[in-house]
């Protein structure tokens, strides 16, 4: 889940991020810890992209926190 509003929304529908990625700043993707990196745009890769995108928010929680990760 990434926040976006409802225009954001409607134009980028149901495409692959691959077809909008590069329609906005990497500054809008980096401030949502959307990682595109290695084919993580791809529709086939989206485990990975999910896997990546859920270590991130640990990260940054865990840094917010103070705690250090193992």
């Amino acid at each position: 889940m990434a926040f976006i509003g409802a225009g954001t929304n409607k134009k980028i529908s149901a495409s692959a991020p691959s077809e909008y990625r590069d329609q906005f700043s990497p500054h809008h993707f980096d401030a949502q810890l959307i990682d595109f990196s290695d084919g993580k745009d791809q529709p086939d890769n989206y485990e990975a992209f999910i896997d990546r995108r859920l270590e991130l928010i640990a990260e940054r929680i865990n840094t917010y926190l103070g705690v250090e990760a193992n």
